[in-house]
């Protein structure tokens, strides 16, 4: 499907799994199908995923954050390029508003609403079904 650390475009990326082309959360028939991420509003990308107030945005991260299993993520290189970082899937989330606070600082976002700590699947602690 994707080769690690090769860059693709929204169109490559669309094409091959769906979902709209502006979303950062990509979904399709109810699953989030992607992730794209820039590194103006995600700094901690591909580790950190910063949820927004944006309310349709919030319910699709909620819905990514219970799927529990790994989706292609990318993150916005220059220009309109976004590099495969692997599949991930959110390990662990908060909305603790000292947690988002931190965030905050970091990146700059006064709209944060949610942290998604991701992990990718080839991650030696990741366990099938734990």
């Amino acid at each position: 499907m994707f080769q690690l650390n090769t860059s693709y475009d929204r169109t490559d990326i669309q094409s091959t799994i769906g979902g709209g082309m502006n979303d950062y959360l990509p979904h399709k028939n109810r699953q989030v199908v992607g992730i794209c991420m820039r590194p103006d509003q995600h700094p901690d990308a591909p580790d950190i995923l910063l949820i927004g107030a944006n309310e349709r945005v919030y319910q699709w991260a909620c819905v990514f954050c219970n799927q529990r299993f790994p989706i292609p993520a990318f993150v916005r290189e220059d220009g309109d390029l976004w590099r495969y970082v692997g599949p991930l899937f959110a390990e662990a989330w908060t909305e603790n508003r000292a947690e988002i606070g931190i965030h905050q600082l970091r990146s700059g976002r006064a709209d944060i609403r949610r942290v998604v700590f991701l992990m990718r699947f080839d991650d030696p602690r990741f366990k099938l079904g734990g």
